[in-house]
């Protein structure tokens, strides 16, 4: 009896020890990744500004426990890149994304995602509903956001396309629900902005 349990204790260990072993866990690697906006007027939808802002630090854990992914946005290296003919408004336009109207950089250089669950969808084992906090200019709010996850040879490449209500991180500025559109219709700009990430990263 007893040798029946050390043998079921050793088996159990070894179990334990494989799955630690081929634990899912990633770097993601800036110089890889990407982060693209878009900010829309909101009866001028044609006018509208598109942009990068780049990932400082991130990782990505399947098998997490507590946390499935963190990621640090860089928020000082926030780009304009439909004005690169226009190298005065570009340099204006950014100043102004980075300014207390609407990012606060130099207060709050980085914004984190952290993601808490990941719920695969059972037609398609590579698209998951995430969902995880996000933190803008210190305000912390959760969020729920589509995944699809593709891990090949070691690695792992993430895509999600989402939109967020900037009203939620009191970016405020020209906002729909603040101007009095009669009067200044053309100058709002919608409370929705769109995001469109791909991170890439290697196993640990």
């Amino acid at each position: 009896m007893k040798v029946r349990l050390l043998v079921a204790s050793f088996v159990s260990l070894g179990l334990t020890w494989s799955a630690a072993s081929f634990a899912a866990a990633y770097k993601i690697d800036p110089a890889q990744s990407s982060v693209k906006w878009v900010g829309t007027k909101q009866i001028l939808v044609k006018d509208k500004h598109n942009g990068l802002v780049k990932i400082k630090d991130g990782t990505l854990d399947l098998d997490g426990k507590q946390e499935k992914g963190r990621f640090v946005i860089d928020m000082t290296s926030i780009e304009n890149l439909d004005l690169n003919d226009k190298p005065d408004l570009k340099k204006k336009l950014e100043g102004h994304l980075k300014s207390d109207d609407f990012f606060s950089v130099s207060k709050h250089p980085e914004a984190t995602l952290v993601l808490k669950t990941l719920k695969p969808d059972p037609k398609d084992k590579q698209h998951y509903e995430a969902t995880g906090d996000l933190t803008i200019k210190g305000i912390t709010k959760p969020v729920t956001l589509p995944a699809k996850i593709i891990e090949k040879d070691g690695n792992v490449k993430v895509e999600s396309k989402f939109t967020i209500n900037r009203m939620e991180w009191d970016i405020r500025y020209n906002s729909p629900d603040t101007l009095d559109l009669k009067k200044f219709g053309d100058k709002a700009i919608k409370n929705h902005v769109e995001f469109d990430v791909i991170l890439v990263g290697k196993k640990k």
